[in-house]
Formats: structure tokens, C-alpha cells, sequence
């Protein structure tokens, strides 16, 4: 039970995460952010809570950029640790741009789309998955043209998606590039 959020505005990327964990039908918080950064990457990943530690604190990142890549080391980590089958997807972004990677569906680029208004429009990507994302990709789609900060729109995403699944609670954690 995981919910990642991920907007990239003006060359920078902010990743944000939950803090549930569950264990059998036991769901606890944790101090472990289920976000890092490393060598121009942010991202955060749902699933499988070892799968998540092993990306977080052993994944060899590529150069900034290479989204293929990513997978693929990803990919070869899990493996690696006999974990290859776990249900995972991740929001991971670098140079301004986002994108998704799932054990199920190889990895893509998120869309830039022009947002705000009048001269406050700048091109914007956001993207949310776990358990509560698609409730934060609805509050991402509808504050899009706000003139909230990315803090402020990835903590009324996180916010929304608690309230619609039990699994998904605070504290915020967050990393940016």
C-alpha cells in the first residue's frame, strides 16, 4: 500500500511518497522513505517493501536521462535478489522530465503539458502509482492550473489519496533534483 507522487516544473523533479507499510493484513508506519536520490535521479517506488529497499539503497543509476536504462538495472537488481516477480512501479525522474517504470509494462516517459496562468505557464509533468494513484493523478490533473508550489500540489495529491485508501497515510517524504 504505497502512493508515489512525481511532478517535474522548470528543469527540476520533487518525488513524493507515503509512509504505510503492511505486513500480512498489518499496516504500520515507517521512518524508511520509500523515495531517494542519486547521481541527478529522484524516484520513489510501490510494491513488494524489499524491493523497495534494494532500489533505495543499492540501484546503480545510469546517466541522467537514459529511462531504458533505468529499467534495465532496476530490472537486474530485483533479479539479483530473487525478487524479480514482485508487483513494483516506480516514478523516477531526471533533467526536468518523469517517468514511469513498472515490473508489468517496461517504463515511459510522462507528457509535458503547458500549465498555469496567464504568465505564470510552464511546461509541467506530474504522474502518481501505488495503491493511490490514480486518486493523486486526479487531484494532479485538477490543480494543474493552480498557482500551488510542487510541494504544496504533491502534498493535496498524497492528502487526496489518504482519504480514499486506507494504505496511503502521512508523513509526506520527499526528494528533488
Amino acid at each position: 500500500m504505497t502512493c508515489i507522487v512525481g511532478i517535474a516544473e522548470s528543469g527540476h523533479v520533487w518525488i513524493a511518497a507515503d509512509s504505510c507499510v503492511s505486513t500480512g493484513d498489518v499496516e504500520s508506519e515507517t521512518a524508511s522513505p520509500k523515495v531517494a536520490t542519486r547521481d541527478g535521479w529522484a524516484w520513489g517506488m510501490a510494491g513488494a517493501w524489499r524491493a523497495v529497499v534494494a532500489v533505495r539503497d543499492y540501484l546503480a543509476v545510469p546517466d541522467q536521462g537514459d529511462a531504458g536504462e533505468l529499467y534495465a538495472r532496476v530490472c537486474a537488481l530485483l533479479k539479483g535478489m530473487g525478487a524479480e516477480d514482485d508487483d513494483w512501479e516506480m516514478v523516477a525522474g531526471s533533467e526536468g522530465r518523469l517517468y514511469v517504470l513498472s515490473e508489468a509494462c517496461s517504463w515511459h516517459a510522462v507528457p509535458v503539458w503547458q500549465s498555469g496562468r496567464r504568465r505564470k505557464r510552464s511546461p509541467r509533468s506530474w504522474a502518481a502509482c501505488g495503491s493511490g494513484g490514480a486518486y493523486a493523478t486526479g487531484c494532479l490533473d485538477a490543480i494543474a492550473d493552480s498557482d500551488l508550489t510542487p510541494e504544496q500540489r504533491y502534498t493535496e495529491a498524497l492528502t487526496v489519496a489518504s482519504r480514499r485508501v486506507s494504505g496511503v497515510r502521512p508523513p509526506w517524504r520527499h526528494v528533488e533534483t
